[in-house]
């Protein structure tokens, strides 16, 4: 079994590979940086996104996130 910090570096990898640019382009000039906005992600919607990774595609993940 995966421990939680195996568990959350899978999710931050997801992250990067999938949004990493926008999230920086999108928070640039403010005072969050990538770790707060992953921060905030994790807390929203986390429990639900090692399940889901590799499983759905990007696209459908953020449409659970949405729904939950």
């Amino acid at each position: 079994m995966p421990t939680q910090a195996q568990i959350l570096k899978k999710c931050v990898d997801w992250l990067n590979e999938n949004f990493r640019i926008e999230i920086t382009d999108a928070f640039k000039d403010t005072a969050f940086d990538i770790k707060h906005i992953y921060g905030i992600a994790w807390v929203e919607s986390g429990e639900l996104w090692p399940n889901l990774i590799r499983k759905y595609s990007v696209s459908e993940i953020l449409s659970f996130g949405v729904l939950v």
